[in-house]
């Protein structure tokens, strides 16, 4: 019982702390495409004009999953007890979360970016 109500908080604190990792990253790509491009405010805009709010959200997820792949890498090692099915699962919950996430906001980030 207690093995599972572990699993169950180390499930819920990485999906938790992998949004707030994937803005990290996120920014860090900002950033670096910042320092690497010179990006001055014109082409920000114009950045941000080409990718969209789409492109803008599947960076943000892409970074998301990222954050999360490598906490479950960690969990797998320290939580885990080298168990690829739970590593796994901690993965798909992180897709599946964010697609219940995306459903449940919808008309407010379209609201948002137009």
């Amino acid at each position: 019982m207690f093995e599972i109500l572990t699993i169950f908080l180390v499930y819920l604190f990485s999906l938790n702390i992998a949004a707030f990792f994937g803005v990290a990253l996120l920014t860090i790509f900002f950033q670096m495409k910042k320092r690497s491009q010179g990006m001055q405010r014109e082409k920000w805009t114009k950045y941000f004009e080409k990718i969209g709010p789409k492109g803008l959200l599947i960076r943000l997820y892409i970074s998301y999953m990222l954050a999360l792949s490598l906490l479950a890498a960690i969990n797998y090692v320290s939580f885990f007890n080298h168990s690829l099915p739970y590593t796994l699962t901690l993965l798909i919950a992180g897709f599946f979360h964010l697609t219940y996430k995306y459903q449940l906001n919808k008309d407010h980030l379209k609201h948002t970016f137009h």
